[in-house]
């Protein structure tokens, strides 16, 4: 699985899918990002797989958590049996790369962003350059990244290391971060429509 799926289809040798699809020029670039959202055609004579690459990460589903101190321990403990993935950057948002990774791998692994405001972080992973990758599995020490910085090289590192094999047939089950619910790592949270099922509704013997 990579950050993309591209097909090519021939409409004079497969003209019933073309007239399903409402294709009536050529050629067309179309773009099938996540339910609901609707199609995006590029028509332009000057396309180019660049421009292709930056319409399309538009619709790329980020699946990261912001990591502070107040959080961090909750995210790494929450779910001891799925390693994490922490990305320390000094760049504002977040990487299309990163936000796919979290996307392709929200079944099985947790992805988390530091930025470099969160010292005490960088100082306890040792984080002297930016960007850097670290796998946490519990009982375990933090595994740095080494290798180039682009998808296929995170994300076969991550499937090596994690002893998690994701093939993309994976459970549909959503894994979902206590770490991603602030209530969680407040030490007196506050009682909402969100919060309560965590808090208090949701617990046996209340």
């Amino acid at each position: 699985m990579g950050m993309y799926n591209l097909g090519a289809i021939n409409c004079d040798d497969n003209y019933d899918i073309c007239e399903k699809e409402g294709v009536t020029e050529f050629p067309v670039f179309r773009i099938y990002p996540q339910f609901p959202l609707q199609t995006q055609d590029l028509k332009d004579d000057n396309f180019n797989m660049k421009r292709l690459k930056k319409r399309a990460s538009k619709f790329i589903q980020d699946k990261v958590i912001e990591i502070t101190a107040v959080n961090h321990d909750t995210f790494i403990k929450d779910n001891p049996g799925k390693a994490k993935v922490l990305l320390f950057t000094d760049k504002k948002g977040v990487p299309t790369i990163y936000k796919a990774l979290s996307y392709n791998f929200e079944k099985t692994l947790f992805f988390g962003i530091v930025r470099p405001e969160e010292t005490n972080l960088v100082k306890k992973y040792k984080a002297k350059n930016y960007p850097s990758i670290y796998l946490v599995q519990p009982g375990k020490k933090p595994l740095k990244f080494n290798d180039d910085m682009n998808y296929y090289s995170i994300a076969n590192f991550i499937n090596i290391h994690s002893e998690i094999f994701d093939f993309g047939d994976a459970p549909e089950a959503e894994l979902k971060s206590a770490a991603s619910k602030p209530w969680m790592s407040e030490k007196l949270p506050q009682l909402s429509q969100q919060s309560a099922k965590d808090i208090c509704f949701g617990k046996k013997g209340l």
